[in-house]
Formats: C-alpha cells, structure tokens, sequence
C-alpha cells in the first residue's frame, strides 16, 4: 500500500504543520490524486488536517462525500496539580505541534508546558486508524480526549444531504436521528451500558456513510443537530479518558492519579450498500458494523433453542425441592432450564448477601434433608440442568477469603465506593465495591472465583448466572494505586467472562453489548425497547439491536410476540414458582418461534405500514405487525419453505405440539402417539 502526504496547493515541510494535509491512498498502480484531493482507488477514503489550527482534524472524505469536523479534534482536557482543569482545544496558540510521516500514516506531536502526546493518523483498507498517545506529562496532564461533540457531521447545504442523510447509535432498540424541517438545535450523550448497546455511531448520506468506533470501549457518545462551521448539520463526536471520568468535580486529587490509559484509539470506518439490496440506509450501517467488528460468541449453549426456562426466585422463603422437582415434572412436552435465586443465601438473609462461604449453607436443606445437591442431580434425570442466579458481590469482606483482601474501589470524593445496601439478620448493611482490576491482575479473583465453582459442584456444561455483572460495567477507581477508567473497566470484566468460559461453563449475565456479548453466553437485556420515544425532533426507534446480535449470541428481552420475536430474543420468564400454564404459552406463542431465527442474521429490515419486516442472510423473513401496539400484533414467519403463525406454532423438540384458543390465547398441548418413547429418547432415561 502506498501513502502519500500532500498539500492542495504545493508540498511543503513535513518539519512544521505548514499545510493543509491530506492523507492520500493507493491501492493499485494505477491510482492517482485528484487535484481536488478526493482519494480514487480500491477504498477512496481520505481525511484533511487543518494547517491554520495546528492540524485540526477537518474532514473525513468517503468516495465523493465529505464529513466535515468541527475542527476541535484533538481537544485535550488537561489539568494542574491544584486540580484545576482546562480544555485545549487544537486552535490554542500555546501549542507546539510537529509532523511527521509514518509507514502508512501521519503522526502530529502537541507539546504544552511539558505534556506530549502523538496523534497517529494511518489509513488501514477500508479504515482510518486514529490513535492518541499521551508520551510524557510535566505541569499538565491528561484527563480526556475530546471532540467537543463534533468529531464528524454531515452539513445539510450539500446536494440531498437533508433529504438522505442520517444518524444511527445503539441506544436502546436504535435511534435512528434525520435532519428535522424546524432546524431544531439538541444533543444527547451516552456511555457504552446497558442503555447503549455498542462501541460506535454511523452517519450517512447520498449513498455513503462512515462508521466512527472506539474499539477500547470508553468513549462517552454525543450526538446533536445545530450548527457546525456556519452550517445546519447532524453531527456525532465522544469524549474518553486517560484517568477515571468524574461527572461532578469533587475533592478528589487527581495529581496523584497514575496514567490508566495512556492510548485511546478511533476507527473510522467506511461504508456502503452493504447488505446489497441496491439502497443505503442505517441498515447497512448495522450490518457493515456486525460483519466489520462483533464476533459470533462460540460458547453458546444450542440447549437454549429449546428449552423451557428462566430464573426461579427462591430466596424469600426457605427452599422447598420437593415441591419444585413436582413442578418441573408437569413440564413435560420439552427440555428445561432454570436459574434459581437464592439458595445459596442463608436464611434471614436477602439475595445480594455474598455467598462465597467456605461451604454450601447447610440450612438450605429441604424437608428430609433433601438439598440443593440431590436436587440438581434428580433433575438431571429428567432432562432438566440447574443453575444459580446470584448477585455479582465485589462488596463484602466477610466469608470472601482472598477476594476480601483486594482494595476498595474509591469514588472521586475519596470513599469507598458502595454498591447496594444488603440486608443480614443485624439489619442493613452496605456493601462496598471492591477493586476488580487489581484482583483480575494477580489473579486473587480467579482463585476465590474457582472455589467458588467447586464449592457449588459448577462443572463443564453447567450454567449459571451472575445479576448485574455486565449490567454495572464502565465503573471508575479513583484510588492512586489502581486508578480504573470506564473503557478498563469494561475490558477487564470481559477477561472474567473468559475465564469462566474456559471453565467450560455457560455464563448469563444482563447487559446485551458489543464486547459481553462473544463471551457472554446468555444475556438478559431489559433496555431493549423498540417503543421508546426519541428526544430528537425527526428521531425515531429503529430495531438496530437484532442486526448487530441476533444470530450472533443469544438474549432475552422483557416483551412478549412478536415484539421478542422482532428484537430476535427469546422471551424471559421469572417468578417464584415453575407455573406450567404460563410456561406452556409463553414456549408455545414464542420460544418455538425464536428457535428458528436465533441463529440467522439480519441481511435486511425493512418498515412497513404497520410495522417490519425482518430478512434473514440464511434465508427466510419474518413479517411484524404492530398495528396498535396491543396483543392483537400478529407476525408471519417463513423459514425453509414453511409458513408459521402465532395460530400455527412449531413443534417442540420432543413432538409435542399446539393449538392455540383464538378466544383466550392460550394453548391445548397435542401429544404424538409415541411421545413417552420419544421424550425418554431425547433425554436418554
């Protein structure tokens, strides 16, 4: 690949930002600059450096369309030992900037009172690779990166621009956000957790578009419509950070603050009609993305396509196993599933009371003696697996071992951090977040996290769940020994998840994002809501979260069909008791469903009159109708030849089969004539 590094007017002296740089690729032999410094090649994808403002990112060039910035890329937001911050933007004179080629790029040096950092600029097939490096600190250093919120934007005075451009981020379901007819001036910001499912935004127009991702996961979203360099525009930027975010300035020193990330980086990524439906629109923005940078999750486990299951919220009475061993063998027309809250908590106590005891409890017998043990065990007898829903507990010294010993997290004030109140039989207690970084590092979580394992005789193939784990990721560390910002955070939360996975054992957690998501075997994401409202004027909620997941790891969300069906999750179920009437409507009206879609991509969704309709990469469609938003919502869904209807529903997996009451909505079971030899077959009693 050659690079070249020219001005638009003569070459100048790469010793000095003198020129209006423009980062120029060619592919083959044949490639050429245009005079007007659009790239022409294999991946026509450029960006300008602005030479009157010490090398101010001014736009990104894809094909023939141009992202303007806002000029205020790279803005660092420095700081002073008595605390006092200060935003220096690139047109700052009291900067010293440098340049110089690299092997396939661009490096500018900012120098400012004995702070220095590079910015890296290199052109990667069909990506530009922004990379900033904080190299030395003096009398100033370094708190964030920032674009002032306008990173990239696409203005409306181009040609169609207002008519075809659009922004796209994971919030929620989606937000698709248009140029609005008022001009309307608004911003929005967001972190990548829970709400924000994915580590990007994308904007396109008149057929092109540009995908801008923070691949260390600790960039802070912004998105706005208002004026840019004089001209209406949507416009996207981020803000990350070197040293832990404090949304309120408090007393906290930072000075003593080691560098916890001394590199952020940024890919801009170009994009076109990618899913080959001959249009561009969002969509191709989310598959492009789906292809470019979410991995298949390789550990997931193919008994969820069928089972029956959910959590069982056990913990507020003394655990009864005989009484749930009955009630799961009334389920008998499929596989089960289930995670069971609270037996591993002792009596008197609520369900976040940290379980890493020494020993199973043993006032969690049943009647008999009957425990958690033989329970799980009977169970297995009948094809059912058994699994424990806890509460991830970095919170409490007592009966941790080592994981007790690892320091506190401190939040900007200088405290510990708490986490939730906890109730014991003393009354409520707080419990304290303790550092899961450092204990991640010398491995003191691993150990206390594999007793754990084989005190509750966890094995390969077992699932389990941990509430909240991936639900709280991006939680900073203030303390000076292991300052943690949220993108590390982030990342070492994902190293836990691989170790569990190596363990074997299959691993829910909440939280459906990028990152959690190829680790995270099952997640149960509640913010996924298709319904919400936008805060932008001409925005509106997409279904952008099966195109990034679906086929690509596995989820509940909290709708029943088709909305579940649509969001391509399986529909969740928890309550205090295994109820076979509701399960038997729930897996019928659209577990059955789910387990034909789960697996297939999105290539296309495409919005119809009263709703979507959802195309598959492997083949087939699903058709939503969402007239009213009421039960009275009804889908088609055709996979390999076969035409099914909430009316028409699946087989499960051991021949049983439904017919659905159009009164009442619920479903009569049709038993196969050899349904008893066919289900002690598939469970091999």
């Amino acid at each position: 690949m050659n690079i070249r590094i020219s001005t638009t007017r003569h070459t100048r002296s790469l010793a000095t930002c003198t020129g209006v740089f423009l980062l120029q690729v060619a592919i083959t032999a044949l490639a050429h600059a245009a005079d007007n410094g659009l790239l022409i090649g294999n991946t026509k994808l450029g960006l300008t450096l602005d030479k009157d403002h010490n090398c101010a990112l001014q736009s990104v060039v894809v094909r023939d369309a141009q992202f303007p910035s806002g000029g205020k890329f790279p803005g660092f937001l420095l700081f002073d030992e008595q605390g006092k911050e200060e935003l220096l933007l690139p047109s700052d004179t009291r900067w010293h900037t440098s340049v110089a080629p690299t092997g396939n790029g661009l490096t500018v040096t900012y120098t400012f009172s004995g702070f220095v950092a590079d910015v890296i600029y290199r052109i990667a097939d069909d990506a530009i690779i922004i990379s900033t490096v904080v190299k030395a600190e003096g009398d100033r250093k370094a708190r964030a990166l920032t674009d002032s919120g306008s990173l990239v934007s696409i203005p409306s005075n181009v040609p169609d621009a207002a008519a075809t451009g659009f922004l796209i981020r994971p919030l929620k379901s989606g937000e698709l956000i248009r140029f609005p007819d008022n001009k309307q001036q608004l911003s929005a910001t967001a972190a990548q957790s829970w709400d924000y499912h994915a580590t990007f935004f994308g904007l396109g127009y008149n057929g092109r578009g540009l995908i801008v991702r923070c691949p260390q996961f600790g960039a802070i979203w912004s998105t706005a419509t208002g004026d840019l360099n004089g001209v209406y525009s949507l416009m996207g930027g981020l803000a990350a950070d070197f040293r832990p975010r404090r949304d309120q300035p408090g007393p906290y020193s930072f000075w003593n603050l080691a560098l916890a990330d001394p590199q952020i980086d940024l890919v801009l990524s170009a994009v076109d009609d990618t899913n080959g439906d001959g249009q561009f629109n969002w969509v191709d923005v989310g598959v492009a993305y789906r292809q470019r940078f979410i991995r298949r999750n390789r550990f997931l486990d193919p008994t969820e396509l069928i089972s029956v299951g959910g959590k069982i919220d056990m913990w507020a009475a003394h655990p009864n196993y005989t009484e749930l061993l009955q009630q799961i063998r009334a389920i008998d027309w499929a596989p089960q599933r289930w995670w069971l809250v609270g037996p591993t908590v002792p009596v008197g106590n609520d369900f976040t009371y940290p379980c890493y005891s020494d020993t199973p409890d043993p006032s969690h017998n049943g009647p008999g003696a009957y425990d958690y043990f033989q329970f799980k065990r009977d169970c297995a007898k009948l094809g059912t697996r058994i699994g424990i829903h806890e509460m991830f507990q970095d919170a409490c010294e007592a009966n941790a071992r080592e994981w007790g010993k690892v320091p506190m997290r401190f939040t900007e004030y200088g405290g510990p951090m708490a986490t939730f109140p906890g109730t014991t039989p003393a009354g409520v207690r707080w419990d304290f977040s303790k550092a899961l970084a450092p204990a991640v590092k010398d491995n003191s979580f691993f150990r206390a996290l594999d007793k754990h394992f084989k005190d509750w005789q966890v094995n390969a193939g077992d699932t389990w769940h941990w509430d909240c784990f991936t639900t709280f990721a991006g939680r900073a560390d203030f303390h000076p020994d292991h300052p943690v910002t949220h993108g590390a955070d982030f990342r070492t939360r994902i190293e836990v998840l691989k170790h569990i996975q190596k363990l074997g054992i299959h691993f829910s957690s909440e939280g459906l994002q990028e990152g959690f998501a190829e680790w995270c075997g099952f997640a149960w994401d509640a913010r996924t809501d298709p319904g919400w409202t936008s805060s932008f004027t001409a925005g509106q909620a997409v279904p952008l979260v099966p195109i990034l997941f679906q086929g690509t790891t596995y989820y509940y969300v909290s709708w029943h069909t088709p909305w579940n069906l649509l969001m391509g999750g399986k529909t969740g179920y928890e309550a205090d008791a295994v109820k076979r009437d509701d399960l038997k409507n729930g897996y019928f009206g659209s577990t059955v469903f789910w387990a034909k879609i789960a697996d297939r991509t999105v290539k296309n969704m495409i919005q119809t009159p009263n709703g979507w309709r959802v195309e598959y990469t492997e083949g087939g469609s699903l058709t939503v109708d969402l007239a009213g938003m009421t039960p009275a919502m009804t889908f088609v869904l055709e996979i390999d030849g076969v035409k099914y209807t909430i009316d028409n529903p699946p087989q499960s997996p051991w021949g049983v089969g439904a017919r659905r009451d159009p009164a009442s909505g619920t479903y009569e079971l049709v038993y196969p004539a050899d349904w008893q030899k066919h289900r002690m077959t598939a469970t091999g009693t």
